[in-house]
């Protein structure tokens, strides 16, 4: 692999958990869930 690739895969998910804990945020949970993980994926694959 290559260091772009590996710094591509780093950010994505780098942005994935950033976005499961705002989608766990404003559900108000304390924990992220799978759910909220399984969320941002489906928002992250889309936009």
């Amino acid at each position: 692999m290559t260091t772009y690739h590996l710094i591509g895969v780093k950010h994505g998910r780098t942005k994935l958990v950033k976005l499961s804990r705002t989608i766990a945020e404003l559900e108000e949970s304390e924990n992220v869930l799978v759910s909220h993980v399984t969320e941002a994926i489906q928002y992250y694959w889309t936009y």
